[in-house]
Order: C-alpha cells, then structure tokens, then sequence
C-alpha cells in the first residue's frame, strides 16, 4: 500500500479553493472565512474562478481541473493515480 501522508508531501500541502461568482453569499462567506484563517496561520491558499458559460458547464470544467490535477500530482510523486486504497477499503466495509 503507498503511503500518501508523507512528511515531506505534507510540507507542500496547499489548499485550493474553487469560486463561482454564483455560489450563494452563505457559501461564499464560509469560503472567505476559512481562507483566512487558513492564511492567519501561513498555510498557502490558492484561489480559482471557476469558468463557464452556464452551471453545467463549471461543473465539468471544475472536475476537469480537479481530475488533471490528481493525475499530475499523483504522477509527479510516483504514485498509481488510479489507485484509491481508502475507496475501496470503504467499499469492502459498506458490503458486508
């Protein structure tokens, strides 16, 4: 099994948040306030609007970007990003 928690990864860990200008002002005030108390404490925040012509298309445009960025990360670290070991331990758990 990989080891995906190791301190040297966790070092260059970074929150990114993904922003619709459409998000209702409740999510957008949760997204403001955890942004800045993660800044308050120095971890690194990156911020992106999310892009689109309608709701459907940000969407899929958000799971491009994630998916993209899973694969290359995972690559980069040498891991099989098709691998989800807590997914499927999750799977096994709910079956029986």
């Amino acid at each position: 099994m990989v080891d995906r928690f190791k301190p040297k990864k966790s070092k260059k860990f970074h929150f990114i948040f993904l922003f619709d200008r459409d998000d209702d002002a409740r999510i957008e005030k949760r997204m403001r306030v955890l942004e800045k108390l993660y800044r308050n404490r120095n971890l690194p925040v990156e911020t992106i609007p999310l892009k689109g012509k309608n709701r459907f298309n940000k969407m899929f445009s958000s799971l491009l970007l994630a998916d993209w960025t899973a694969y290359h990360l995972g690559s980069s670290y040498g891991v099989e990003t098709e691998e989800v070991p807590m997914v499927e331990e999750f799977k096994r758990l709910i079956k029986n």
